[in-house]
């Protein structure tokens, strides 16, 4: 489905410019879990970023479902979504309003309750999005993101402000999601034990080079980074 082939991911301009990763290549099929793993600050949202078209790639190329998509093309969301880490803030509006936002997409009003159900915060969708706790906010914003029909979910350390019951929780939900819908899932994130079991694929970013694992059972932990 999305290969990525030898792709350079840069911030910043002219002398400013910074390059954070050097030919890169991966894939994910319909169905699986990408994690993206990496010390802090070396690069994995710029990664995400990158993807979603939000940061010009600084070389290779992104395919999906065999179709070439370059640094020119603006409906990225047609094959994207994304999560980031830190929820906006916003005022005066509901949750749902929030989770129903939408510039490129058509909003499924009965998806979304379905998936306010499954996350048990139905009961929040009327409330201020900004009187919400930060583990509520992310479950509204996840909400939106599945809710996208874009064949790709990016999600920048998705599980940040859960406790371990709910990561457990949310793990467990996006590997049912990808198989029932037929997404893939790149995530990052530092919960490393909870989320690997989950993975399908790894991919482990190093300082402008990377591990591409294809059987996250020969894992060892400790020896990651």
């Amino acid at each position: 489905m999305l290969k990525s082939k030898n792709i350079s991911t840069a911030t910043g301009k002219g002398n400013h410019k910074r390059v954070h990763h050097r030919n890169i290549s991966f894939e994910v099929s319909k169905g699986e879990i990408l994690l993206l793993l990496g010390r802090n600050g070396i690069g994995k949202s710029v990664l995400l970023k990158s993807l979603m078209g939000l940061i010009p790639l600084n070389g290779g190329e992104i395919w999906m479902n065999n179709k070439l998509i370059d640094n020119k093309n603006k409906d990225r969301s047609r094959y994207f979504s994304l999560l980031l880490s830190q929820t906006p803030q916003i005022e005066l509006m509901t949750a749902d309003e929030v989770a129903s936002t939408s510039k490129n997409w058509d909003i499924d009003k009965n998806n979304l309750e379905t998936l306010y159900c499954k996350f048990n915060i139905e009961h929040l969708k009327n409330q201020a999005f900004s009187t919400l706790s930060e583990g509520e906010k992310q479950k509204f914003m996840l909400a939106r993101s599945l809710n996208q029909k874009s064949s790709v979910i990016l999600m920048d350390e998705p599980t940040s402000y859960l406790d371990y019951s709910s990561k457990r929780e949310f793990w467990n939900f996006i590997k049912n999601e990808c198989k029932q819908q037929q997404k893939a899932a790149i995530i990052s994130t530092h919960d490393i034990e909870v989320a690997l079991p989950y993975a399908s694929k790894v991919l482990i970013l190093e300082n402008e080079n990377y591990q591409w694992i294809e059987d996250p059972n020969n894992i060892n932990i400790p020896d990651l980074f």
